[in-house]
């Protein structure tokens, strides 16, 4: 009988035990449910681990999506499963992802230590397993300078979802230099990017600076009023090449 404690989601599995101070997550279906549950998990450097199984549980996971042939020839061409938000409870399927060893080390230096601190910019990656393409989700809590060249309004953006048809490492070199746009400049420049799609929300005015925008963080606080920021926006599932969004949404912009 397993010592974790189990509830599910519709197709997301949530495990916990009483000794962690988490909870983690796993993509399940009805043909391996019951034996996710019939186990114990246990923490093992860090991961979900298995021993009754002899897995770690986002290998787990990827075996039964990719099949076993798939992970055995990415293993033996040097791939590892990423986690693609850096947090190892996270073994929902759209979180994890093939990458070559050397590069998943490169993330682990670059983007993952950049994209920590959810403050002021809330990015995240995706692959969307039902269509085989990335997405990266990004909210901008203090809002950037939103530069694209048929505006002719000063506008900033307050949201981005941008969908992707190319490797793993492009998405992450994408996902750096919207990171380095924002904190370098303070500002967001969509045609530098290489997504296929794109859905972006904002509004006409200025951004302001971080300095600017603790302050007023720490203002609305202590006035005792509640402020909103997120640390991580869903992705769109099923979202594909044959139903473009094209979409970018100023609101108050007059044009």
């Amino acid at each position: 009988m397993s010592k974790n404690r189990f509830v599910v989601s519709d197709d997301v599995i949530f495990i916990s035990h009483p000794d962690w101070n988490f909870t983690a997550a796993a993509t399940i279906r009805e043909d391996y449910i019951d034996e996710i549950k019939s186990v114990t998990w246990s923490i093992n450097n860090g991961y979900l681990y298995s021993s009754k199984l002899g897995q770690y549980l986002h290998i787990y996971v990827v075996r039964k999506w990719y099949g076993n042939a798939i992970y055995e020839q990415m293993c033996d061409s040097n791939y590892i499963i990423d986690h693609m938000d850096n947090n190892s409870k996270n073994c929902k399927i759209e979180n994890l992802c093939f990458l070559l060893s050397d590069e998943n080390k490169g993330k682990g230096f670059t983007l993952d230590k950049e994209g920590k601190d959810k403050t002021f910019i809330a990015l995240s990656l995706f692959k969307d397993f039902t269509t085989d393409l990335f997405q990266i989700s990004i909210v901008f809590n203090n809002p950037a300078n939103l530069v694209v060249d048929e505006l002719e309004q000063p506008s900033v953006v307050l949201m981005a979802f941008l969908l992707y048809d190319t490797t793993y490492k492009t998405v992450i070199i994408d996902a750096r230099a919207i990171l380095n746009d924002y904190y370098d400049y303070g500002s967001f420049y969509p045609s530098r990017l290489r997504f296929i799609d794109y859905q972006i929300e904002g509004k006409v005015g200025h951004a302001i600076s971080s300095e600017e925008y603790i302050k007023y963080r720490e203002a609305t606080i202590k006035s005792n009023h509640a402020i909103w920021g997120f640390v991580k926006k869903n992705y769109f599932k099923g979202w594909n090449k044959d139903n473009p969004r094209q979409s970018l949404h100023i609101l108050g912009y007059q044009g």
